[in-house]
């Protein structure tokens, strides 16, 4: 890069901050520097929230309305941590992950998870890439089959509407 365009990107840098906005993007349209999420950004934590992987400390859990205000409700549990602002909408799959190693949801404020971002997660049957959670090996629970996990997963978060 040649000092014209450092001193370009300089400029671009400052014009970000002045407007508030991160100098991390993802995505980025090369005309503008801009990205859709610099105009809307998301409510929740996604993968371009995350550099790689972070380990995090639980928060909460909280059950929220996830539908359009003409749409019928749809509830989905989101995950609070102490280092971010944002939640992160909890899937089967994260949910189960952590279920395993603390199967009381009352237990799981204050544990540390990893997450990650991980590439190849699907959703409506394409690869959009999204986050994972890992939790610590010791808290894995063994001699439990996936069928016992599911069932017990789908039981706890059902009964689960409140914060810790």
């Amino acid at each position: 890069m040649n000092d014209e365009a450092w001193a370009r990107q300089d400029h671009e840098h400052e014009q970000y901050l002045a407007a508030g906005l991160p100098l991390t993007r993802s995505k980025k349209d090369t005309n503008m520097g801009m990205t859709l999420d610099d105009f809307s950004p998301s409510k929740y934590l996604k993968k371009e929230d995350i550099d790689g992987e972070v380990i995090v400390t639980i928060k909460g859990i909280k059950k929220q309305n996830m539908a359009r205000d003409d749409a019928e409700p749809e509830y989905k549990h989101i995950l609070y941590f102490d280092e971010y602002e944002k939640g992160m909408v909890l899937n089967k799959t994260n949910g189960k992950r952590i279920f395993n190693a603390y199967p009381n949801t009352d237990q799981w404020k204050g544990k540390k998870i990893r997450l990650t971002v991980d590439e190849n997660v699907e959703y409506a049957g394409k690869i959009v890439g999204g986050l994972r959670v890992s939790v610590p090996k010791g808290g894995m629970i063994a001699g439990k089959t996936s069928e016992e996990i599911n069932r017990e997963f789908d039981r706890a978060v059902s009964d689960s509407d409140t914060p810790f």
